[in-house]
């Protein structure tokens, strides 16, 4: 337990006078509440023995009113510090997981899943809120209130009494620890449950296109209720074992009252405790059965606890293989960009993916990247985007080694438009805006002008200001593609890169787009990579992959000329463009 506590060293001590101040007024709270049975006790007795006045009485109600009142004061200050730390570590560790999150490489995601990272930042950081919350009450009021009982019942009744009575409180604290060990285990399983659950939610919100177009919906319930039956199964578990704690302090508790009152009437026949004095003993038992259950329940906390503390910070001790922490060059603006002998091989790949790749882009010019599907077109575009550890050979920014450029200060002169299009639940403003902010209402329509999406725009209700729904759902393919290229355009990059953007839309408006970025584009630099050969014609250099390796380059002109790959697909593409038309 506390080798995962240390990984929270930081905060523990960012907070320690919260904590001390917190845990010393609760102990003083718990000094104060003693003092009831002992006024309760004195007053038995007084009226057994028929001395009571009513002044007596009526200090006896002041006195219970004044501990009563101090009592509250004293709760919402130890209330304040120590449960205003949990809400803090539960901000600080999401802010911790969206960072780690945002600034992490591919490579991470292919070890974490979206739906075990959803787990871990929701369910697993609640855990460890609870228990720098809720568990440090427990076991700071369970240890502090039953040391403060036990002392009170042996000074103001008792010793022999009292140490009598709580003989059957070790077992219970020997049982919680075995206890406690067994939960973790099962915690972890819960947990690990609950990310496979989320995971599988995730897909099916994600593929529930797919799984309409192929009527899947029957199956994807069946599989998914055999998902959340595997989640409710661990849980139950769980809490089956974690409700013992309850059940086992009572049982103890009410063996510690039997003991008591069969020992304190002998002891009231010996006339060494008064009856007054055997009340208030019974009256302290019955305090005991909080700080019982609550070092039971600090146990069934801090081991759900620490599993999310491994969970949570297996995420954030994970090593970004791609960027180099030691590194700070950063660059503005760039003018070429060298591939020399460059081989690459994805981490999990058994085979090489990139090879011997040579090739150099200078400011101002256009290279498009053609090949069949799997030659490595989008794998050489991940290695401009540091997406992937750098492989053997070089690649070079102005003669400095890519592996020595920050991240972040490449992708701010890199424009990028993937595959993929994704948009954010946001409006068709909001989303191309992403790409610069500042931007004014003439760039902005600049923008619409060059994307050829004005015509679209027009059409929606609300123009602009239209909402394109989660991951642009409300809108098509086309305009998806246009809506990215237009925020890409916006951001008027150093390099733009348009990794087969244009596959959703006919071949004129392709033109229409790549003759608008032509122009506007004339001093810099723009790769284009795509399956229809007529988006990179005007293309300063085109080179052709085909297994990771460049089989063919030139300009449009020079492989037509050769009887190779460029020259067969050209035709192909022309024939079924003609039979289109």
């Amino acid at each position: 337990m506390f080798k995962q506590l240390k990984k929270l060293k930081w905060f523990l001590k960012e907070r320690a006078r919260h904590y001390i101040i917190g845990i010393l007024v609760l102990q003083l709270t718990n000094l104060i509440v003693i003092l009831p049975p002992i006024i309760i006790g004195r007053a038995v007795d007084s009226i057994s023995d028929g001395s009571i006045t009513g002044t007596e009485l009526f200090t006896d109600i002041s006195y219970l009113a004044a501990i009563l009142t101090a009592e509250y004061i004293f709760g919402y200050i130890w209330a304040y510090e120590i449960f205003l730390n949990a809400i803090i570590i539960d901000l600080r560790l999401r802010a911790m997981m969206m960072k780690k999150i945002l600034m992490m490489p591919r490579t991470f995601f292919e070890k974490f899943s979206s739906g075990d990272l959803m787990s871990r930042a929701t369910s697993d950081i609640d855990t460890i809120s609870e228990m720098l919350g809720y568990g440090v009450l427990a076991i700071s009021d369970g240890i502090g209130y039953l040391l403060a009982i036990i002392l009170a019942m042996g000074f103001t009744v008792s010793w022999k009494l009292t140490i009598v009575s709580i003989l059957p409180l070790p077992i219970l604290t020997m049982l919680t620890s075995y206890v406690g060990e067994y939960i973790h285990k099962l915690y972890m399983a819960q947990q690990e449950a609950f990310s496979k659950m989320s995971d599988e939610v995730l897909e099916n919100v994600n593929g529930i296109r797919v799984i309409r177009s192929y009527v899947l919906e029957k199956q994807s319930i069946e599989n998914f209720e055999n998902t959340t039956e595997d989640v409710f199964n661990k849980s139950l578990k769980t809490e089956l074992v974690a409700s013992t704690f309850w059940p086992a302090t009572k049982i103890f508790t009410s063996i510690s009252y039997a003991i008591a009152i069969g020992y304190g009437v002998n002891l009231i026949l010996a006339g060494e405790i008064t009856i007054g004095a055997l009340i208030s003993f019974n009256v302290y038992l019955g305090y005991l059965i909080w700080p019982m259950y609550a070092i039971g329940d600090f146990i069934n906390t801090a081991q759900r606890g620490t599993t999310s503390i491994e969970r949570i910070y297996e995420v954030l001790e994970e090593d970004d293989d791609v960027e180099n922490k030691k590194i700070t060059r950063n660059i503005d603006g760039f003018d070429n960009i060298k591939f020399s002998d460059y081989t690459f091989r994805y981490p999990n790949s058994k085979n090489v993916n990139l090879r011997g790749i040579d090739l150099e882009i200078t400011r101002g010019k256009t290279i498009g990247i053609v090949g069949r599907t799997g030659s490595g077109k989008s794998t050489l575009i991940k290695q401009l985007l540091k997406e992937y550890p750098v492989g053997d050979g070089n690649i070079s920014i102005d003669d400095l080694s890519i592996s020595e450029v920050q991240k972040s200060s490449l992708m701010n002169e890199i424009g990028y438009v993937s595959q993929d299009n994704i948009l954010f639940s946001k409006t068709i403003r909001e989303n191309i805006l992403m790409g610069k902010k500042s931007a004014s209402e003439e760039e902005l329509f600049e923008v619409i002008r060059i994307s050829d999406l004005m015509r679209d725009v027009d059409l929606f209700a609300n123009k602009m200001d239209t909402l394109v729904g989660e991951r642009g759902v409300a809108i098509s393919g086309g305009q998806k593609q246009r809506i990215s290229i237009a925020r890409a355009v916006i951001k008027d990059p150093y390099l733009l890169i348009m990794d087969d953007s244009l596959s959703a839309v006919d071949s004129r408006t392709e033109a229409k787009i790549i003759e608008n970025i032509r122009k506007n584009r004339k001093n810099k630099t723009t790769i284009i990579v795509t399956h229809r050969l007529s988006a990179v014609s005007h293309a300063d250099e085109i080179i052709v992959l085909d297994d990771g390796m460049i089989i063919e380059r030139g300009t449009h002109e020079e492989l037509i000329s050769k009887d190779g790959w460029y020259n067969r697909q050209y035709h192909i593409q022309q024939m079924e463009e003609g039979e289109d038309e």
